[in-house]
């Protein structure tokens, strides 16, 4: 029996968007955990994978929620047993805090639509297979983290050096593939004093989103077939 792939949701406003439609037309089997509500996280035998999404929060304090705290023991032992696992935003920095990075706020909250480039261990990694030296995907963070000992930096951008790394079977992604426009518009309702720090509206991230959407969207789906590939 096929065992399911794991989605570890982190608070209400940051679901997993196409993941699931992605997980429903392969025909794999998966679980959501909202870890924010306290739901428990299975054991790491029971799963084919993990992936773990955004939340609001810092991973450099995660020790300050008990929910977090869990999630962080959970996950090194997904590092200690060498488990699959996909990190997206905040679910990559605390990769990178497990694997003993630092995540601190970086140099100019990115969010928005930009574009990711490539390095060249990107390029050669079988993660990016098939994909374009540079693409384009979504932001929504304030913090960044470190590339950890041991890992590969696969991805930049013009504003921020680490956009994805990997350790072994572990990939942290900094950016988003994954929301639909009706994520961005929750995001931008939820979160509404990070827009106005960067003097952003609404309308202007969903609508530079809507424009980029169908090819984020078959780029997440490819990057999906490649971690599990």
């Amino acid at each position: 029996m096929t065992k399911p792939i794991l989605l570890i949701q982190n608070v209400a406003a940051e679901g997993p968007g196409t993941i699931t439609e992605w997980l429903e037309s392969r025909g794999r089997p998966f679980m959501l955990v909202k870890a924010y509500e306290g739901e428990a996280l299975p054991d790491p035998d029971a799963i084919e994978g993990g992936i773990c999404l955004g939340c609001p929060h810092s991973a450099a304090r995660y020790h300050e929620h008990v929910y977090l705290k869990a999630l962080f023991a959970w996950l090194a032992r997904v590092v200690r047993e060498d488990r699959p696992y996909l990190g997206i935003c905040f679910g990559g920095q605390l990769l990178a805090r497990v694997l003993g990075a630092p995540v601190e706020e970086g140099n100019a909250r990115e969010i928005g639509t930009y574009m990711a480039k490539l390095t060249e261990a990107g390029a050669a990694d079988p993660l990016f297979a098939g994909f374009p030296r540079e693409f384009a995907m979504f932001h929504w963070h304030n913090d960044t983290f470190r590339t950890p000992f041991g890992g590969v930096h696969l991805a930049e951008d013009e504003v921020w050096a680490h956009q994805a790394f990997r350790r072994n079977r572990q990939v942290g992604l900094q950016f988003h593939l994954e929301p639909r426009a009706c994520d961005v518009v929750r995001w931008c309702e939820a979160y509404p004093d990070e827009l106005a720090v960067l003097g952003k509206t609404k309308e202007e991230v969903v609508a530079e989103f809507e424009g980029a959407y169908e090819t984020i969207r078959g780029t997440n789906f490819r990057l999906l077939d490649n971690w599990l590939g």
